[in-house]
C-alpha cells in the first residue's frame, strides 16, 4: 500500500495516518507512507505534489524488494482528503 496523507494542501504529513496504514500493516501488507510538497501562504504546490506522489511510486517499486515486497503484485494507493485527491 502506497498512502498519502491528507491535510487540505497545507498540512499532515506521513506519520499522522489516521490508523489507517497500522490497519493495513497488520493485515500483512507492506505500507509505505508518502510526505509531498505541502503549500504556504507564498507558494502554491498544485504543480510539485503529483510530481512528488510519481517520485514516491518509483522509489517504492526501485526499493521493493529490499522491503520485502513483490513488484510483480497489484501496488493499490489510498490516500484520505488532499492525499485522495493525488
Amino acid at each position: 500500500v502506497v498512502y498519502f496523507h491528507g491535510g487540505g494542501w497545507t498540512g499532515g504529513a506521513a506519520q499522522h495516518s489516521g490508523g489507517q496504514t497500522a490497519w493495513f500493516a497488520d493485515q500483512g501488507w507492506l505500507v509505505v507512507s508518502v510526505d509531498y510538497r505541502l503549500a504556504t501562504v507564498d507558494e502554491a504546490t498544485w504543480d510539485k505534489a503529483p510530481a512528488d506522489v510519481a517520485c514516491a511510486l518509483i522509489w517504492t517499486v526501485e526499493h521493493a524488494s529490499a522491503l520485502g515486497a513483490d513488484v510483480s503484485r497489484v501496488v493499490y494507493f489510498h490516500g484520505d482528503s488532499a492525499g485522495g485527491n493525488l
